[in-house]
């Protein structure tokens, strides 16, 4: 047997028929043990995506933001001092 047939196999809840396979597909048993013991994932509220785009592009928008204001006040700066001379 492969490991993909018994992974196959003990996620379908077959019995192993052969020392062999029950030997292929202990190790996956204790692993679908382990995740059915996980607590369960809630499920998210309908549109979570779009919100996390909706902050994700606004703290681009922020960052774009800040960026020419800080090249706007290099720039005005720099023209002050130029006229000073």
């Amino acid at each position: 047997m492969t490991e993909d047939e018994a992974i196959d196999r003990v996620g379908r809840g077959d019995a192993a028929t052969t020392p062999e396979d029950a030997a292929a597909m202990r190790p996956w048993e204790r692993i679908a043990a382990l995740l059915r013991e996980l607590p369960d994932i809630p499920e998210m509220d309908p549109g979570w995506e779009d919100r996390a785009t909706a902050r994700w592009q606004a703290r681009r928008r922020r960052r774009l933001v800040l960026r020419i204001s800080a090249i706007a006040l290099v720039i005005v700066a720099a023209a002050w001092l130029l006229t000073l001379l």
